[in-house]
């Protein structure tokens, strides 16, 4: 598969170079040589140039310019994702990062829980709760109220 992305790579890197210079290029060479390298590359334990070159063109490289911009989590789901991509494979890092994320998410939603106390004209308290309330957000549900009848809430 990766052979195959870099021949149509590399025959579309030829097309634009042959309507840049008005010059013909000879695909066939192309791509009996980059065939070529690549199996000798595989005899050294090499990686193709189809690879590598697939690597540095999507990484994002703009990334180091704001990473102390950036908030860490990010930093953090970024070096991750980089590594198992490199230990594992891309699909595995995908959803590494996809895991992360959502859990990063879920316990900053849990810290934005919000409760608002009314007392009817029973005297009687009231509370509605504001925000994702589960299993992240417990210790500071439990923190609020614990405040509250501190106060002689309940």
């Amino acid at each position: 598969m990766m052979a195959l992305i870099g021949l149509i790579k590399s025959l579309m890197t030829l097309n634009l170079i042959d309507e840049l210079t008005d010059n013909h290029g000879h695909g066939n060479r192309e791509c009996v040589a980059q065939g070529t390298a690549n199996i000798v590359n595989g005899f050294f334990g090499g990686m193709g140039e189809v690879m590598l070159m697939v690597v540095i063109g999507t990484f994002a490289w703009s990334t180091f310019k704001i990473i102390n911009k950036i908030p860490i989590t990010d930093v953090v789901v970024i070096a991750v994702v980089t590594i198992v991509t490199v230990i594992a494979d891309l699909a595995i890092a995908v959803l590494a990062g996809i895991i992360i994320s959502a859990l990063v998410f879920a316990w900053q939603n849990a810290l934005r829980i919000r409760a608002r106390k009314r007392i009817d004209e029973h005297g009687i308290k009231h509370y509605e709760i504001y925000g994702a309330l589960f299993f992240g957000s417990t210790k500071l549900f439990h923190r609020q109220l614990q405040k509250e009848i501190g106060k002689g809430g309940f």
